[in-house]
């Protein structure tokens, strides 16, 4: 005769191995928060908030303008990179970066709302021979953006297109409509990603891939 089991419920019902997070919890993965319906700027203004706060645990740690470059370069700035390189960022939110990155250099301020009188004429301040080399963000963001442009345009290797740049250009020719080639799906290179234009659909567009569009059209052609 077969011995009775007490088994407990949960081992004859397992419970769902996948957990699913509900609508606007954010779940972070590489650094990055990802979720549904997030607020568009939840992960900017999180990172925000840290690099500002970053300035007063780093900021007296270095008292000389050479001192302080380093610890923006080094410490501070090393918190944007991996965020900026997949997320855009507001033209607001880099001022405000880069009025508290000239303060603390200049003043050790280590707070925003602090205030400085700049040394030297802003046309020195980011040259890097003859001025003081401070770091430019919006130039740095470019080169993020462009240089994640030359990426999607390098030709992979026995022409297998990788899968990332295979749902690139289908944003893009979702985009362009009637604009875009299959035999050259670059054309978007030729035009401004203008929000009135009535040929461009830029709600297909990813907002990473909208920045990237619009930092390639802002570069000077001669």
């Amino acid at each position: 005769m077969q011995e009775a089991r007490h088994e407990d419920p949960d081992e004859l019902q397992p419970p769902s191995k996948l957990n699913v997070v509900p609508s606007g919890q954010p779940v972070k993965y590489l650094g990055i928060l990802f979720g549904h319906k997030l607020p568009q700027d939840l992960q900017i203004h999180r990172l925000n908030d840290k690099f500002l706060s970053a300035f007063q645990l780093w900021g007296s740690r270095a008292r000389t303008i050479k001192g302080c470059k380093l610890i923006v370069s080094t410490m501070l700035l090393s918190l944007l990179w991996h965020v900026t390189a997949v997320v855009p960022v507001p033209a607001s939110i880099v001022s405000g970066w880069q009025s508290m990155i000239n303060k603390h250099i200049f003043g050790r301020k280590t707070l925003q709302s602090d205030s400085y009188r700049p040394l030297i004429n802003s046309t020195w301040q980011y040259e890097n021979k003859l001025g003081l080399g401070i770091p430019h963000l919006a130039s740095k963001l470019r080169t993020q953006r462009l240089m994640r442009l030359q990426t999607l345009m390098q030709q992979d290797p026995l022409n297998l297109l990788a899968p990332w740049k295979y749902l690139v250009q289908r944003q893009f020719s979702r985009t362009l409509n009637k604009l875009f080639r299959t035999d050259y799906p670059f054309d978007f290179l030729q035009y401004y990603p203008n929000p009135s234009s009535k040929w461009l659909y830029l709600w297909e567009l990813q907002p990473l891939w909208h920045d990237i569009w619009r930092h390639w059209a802002a570069v000077p052609l001669c």
